[in-house]
């Protein structure tokens, strides 16, 4: 068994409020949202300070640009709350990206 390098933790639930390791000696944290009306940056902050904090380096991958009408937009404000962290946008369905 290897050291712990990094960890993902959460809150448990309950009146303890206890910490739980979700995942340990995470690298590379993908961090994948649809390009869909439901994108929210602030989630995408959310999920880039667990990364950060995990010690894991976070990559965003904007998916589903083919239900987008403005993608360089979009991308933009992701960026904007995404300070020095790659920034992808893909669409797996038709293949590109």
């Amino acid at each position: 068994m290897l050291p712990r390098t990094s960890t993902f933790i959460r809150r448990a639930s309950g009146p303890a409020a206890r910490a739980q390791v979700v995942a340990a000696n995470v690298d590379v944290a993908l961090l994948a949202a649809s390009l869909n009306a439901d994108l929210n940056a602030r989630r995408i902050e959310r999920y880039l300070a667990t990364a950060w904090e995990s010690g894991a380096e976070p990559v965003v991958l904007l998916n589903k640009a083919y239900v987008c009408d403005d993608v360089a937009g979009r991308r933009a404000e992701i960026e904007s709350v995404s300070p020095g962290v790659p920034v992808r946008v893909i669409a797996a369905k038709p293949g590109e990206g």
